[in-house]
């Protein structure tokens, strides 16, 4: 009985250490709408100084409430990701519906995609530690 209740703890223990949060809209709703890139850093300098983005060139993302990550025109990226970090949490992205094809993706390598790493501060995002989002109104 001791041995079965020892296997039973250690099992349990063991699966509390793979905990992957599914995507609710709650733990999303703070990160979902429209996102335009505002700043990348100059990874040629050793300073990796920020660099602003000029007011009408930037790229918009939009992230939906199922954590699905589209282009502007609302189409999939071609290299979206399946696992999400926002504020240190993991996030498996299900989409809860059809994600629009983007023809672009044909002639993109997409073997290897990375994950997103989301810090949130208010209205402003930092992806990577790369790339400056503000939200839009």
């Amino acid at each position: 009985m001791k041995k079965t209740t020892k296997y039973l703890l250690l099992f349990l223990v063991l699966l509390g250490c793979h905990r992957v949060e599914k995507v609710s809209p709650e733990g999303l709703k703070p990160l979902v709408g429209r996102w335009r890139l505002v700043a990348q850093r100059n990874l040629q300098s050793e300073e990796k100084e920020w660099v602003e983005v000029p007011s009408g060139k930037g790229a918009f993302t939009i992230i939906r409430y199922d954590g699905v990550i589209l282009d502007s025109q609302g189409r999939g990226l071609c290299c979206g990701t399946d696992i999400l970090w926002l504020n240190g949490t993991k996030y498996l992205i299900e989409p809860q519906e059809e994600v629009p094809y983007n023809e672009a993706c044909r002639y993109i390598d997409i073997a290897w995609c990375p994950l997103w790493d989301i810090v949130l501060d208010g209205d402003t995002f930092v992806r990577d530690d790369e790339s400056r989002y503000v939200r839009m109104r």
